[in-house]
């Protein structure tokens, strides 16, 4: 059965509303998200969290964009190792099924006739930092039963960032978020890799490009969303409705389920 979210969002100040609003939308899971300090993990209400998850709600939880794991400095990777592992160890006591993080590029040097990318310069060393790092959360991702997935933000494109990306997902629990959005923003130039591996895409960020920005409510768009739904149910992908604004997400839910690609409420 798929599973379907909804991410928590910036117009909200608590954690609370997103809790009610999934409830009342009778979706499975909330999405929570490190960079907003309201979803932090020192800053969530247990007892909040527990109460929804006696409730039936489960929760995903996206790291910080700017985590780095490969960082060729080894206490700039300590430390955001340090954060990975707090989140697992909270997340695997609060309902936490899955954390969804970004591969980090790094930093390019301008020439005048081209770009240089450090990491690609250093790939060796690049990819030696980022499966140590990869290896020991995958280790404790697996005791605590929580999946691990590397999301595309148009990164994939570049060919040293895919070449990493293969490096660790074989790993255990270590596996791939498709955000069909960020697909389409950077032209479907991701879709053969997603393709590729479907074995290993286990979450979906689903949403609509309009030819300017992502995040547009499904069906309004560009995308052939049945598609990529087609896609998360025969691969028991879970998939979050990665709308940002309150009004977005209701408006999603209701032309998603209108069409029957989300059953009735399920909390």
């Amino acid at each position: 059965m798929t599973l379907f979210g909804i991410p928590v969002l910036i117009g909200f100040q608590e954690l609370r509303p997103n809790l009610e609003l999934c409830k009342e939308l009778g979706l499975d899971f909330v999405e929570l998200n490190v960079n907003l300090p309201y979803s932090f993990p020192e800053n969530i209400s247990s007892r909040e969290v527990r109460s929804a998850m006696k409730e039936g709600m489960r929760f995903s939880m996206h790291l910080h964009d700017e985590l780095d794991l490969g960082s060729l400095q080894p206490s700039v990777r300590q430390g955001h190792m340090g954060r990975c592992e707090e989140a697992l160890r909270w997340g695997s006591r609060h309902g936490v099924f899955l954390i969804n993080l970004h591969l980090n590029p790094g930093v390019y040097f301008t020439l005048p006739d081209r770009k240089i990318w450090v990491y690609e310069r250093y790939l060796d060393e690049y990819i030696d930092s980022l499966n140590g790092s990869l290896s020991r959360l995958s280790s404790l991702a697996d005791s605590l039963g929580i999946k691990i997935c590397l999301e595309n933000t148009g990164h994939f494109t570049l060919p040293f960032m895919r070449k990493a990306a293969e490096s660790v997902i074989d790993l255990p629990s270590v596996g791939l978020c498709w955000d069909i959005g960020h697909d389409g923003r950077s032209g479907l130039k991701e879709e053969d890799f997603m393709l590729s591996h479907l074995d290993r895409v286990w979450h979906m960020h689903f949403h609509d490009w309009d030819g300017r920005s992502d995040h547009q409510v499904p069906y309004t768009g560009r995308l052939e969303c049945d598609r990529y739904l087609r896609l998360a149910d025969e691969n028991a992908m879970s998939v979050l409705v990665e709308v940002k604004t309150e009004e977005s997400v209701r408006a999603a839910v209701k032309v998603m389920r209108d069409r029957g690609s989300i059953p009735a409420s399920r909390l």
